[in-house]
């Protein structure tokens, strides 16, 4: 697990850098690889969640953390129903000591869809939140349980950090007092605060 410090109440930990510069052909297949895995799910998905779960063994953060949840894609039902939060709510439980998630209540709200960034092509500005904070919310059953809480939340991959950056931000109004952002991949060393 790679991490990226930002300031003291915000972290992102990554499994696997998915990116493919600088990569040999077998670490580019393994990369595709995970990738599928995690947007598609599959039999894999047990693999990447056994690995997952031995790299947060001894991390701090799996005993410390008292709320898990996902970020929600950009064309979310709010059902809680994705296979990223199927594979939290199994990472949350085999990591953890923390039963404080139930299923059927995400912890973010999309209330609109949002623009995939990843098809924003060139003439988008990936690094711009602005989309992110106008089409997502805390859910209205966790404000009063964000409150004091060290916060993980798990996102399938990650380039400049800008969902993590979203969730913190949103978190920390909402009295968190420490947001780890999980992600299973990352493309390349990108990461903003």
């Amino acid at each position: 697990v790679q991490t990226c410090a930002l300031p003291i109440w915000y972290n992102i930990r990554a499994l696997a850098d998915l990116s493919r510069y600088h990569k040999t052909v077998d670490q580019q297949l393994f990369g595709e690889k995970v990738t599928a895995t995690v947007k598609g799910g599959g039999a894999r998905l047990n693999a990447l969640l056994a690995m997952t779960a031995r790299s947060l063994m001894n991390d701090p953060i799996t005993n410390q953390a008292t709320l898990w949840g996902v970020y929600p894609s950009s064309s979310s039902n709010n059902l809680d129903q994705e296979t990223l939060s199927d594979f939290t709510h199994r990472l949350r439980t085999t990591v953890s000591r923390v039963r404080f998630a139930s299923r059927g209540a995400p912890l973010f709200i999309r209330h609109k869809p949002s623009i995939k960034r990843s098809s924003q092509g060139a003439g988008g500005d990936r690094t711009d939140p602005r989309n992110q904070l106008l089409t997502i919310h805390l859910n209205p059953e966790h404000r009063g349980r964000v409150s004091g809480k060290q916060v993980v939340v798990v996102d399938d991959c990650t380039t400049y950090g800008v969902s993590f950056g979203v969730a913190a931000a949103l978190l920390k109004a909402a009295g968190a007092t420490t947001v780890t952002g999980v992600a299973l991949g990352k493309f390349g060393n990108q990461l903003l605060q």
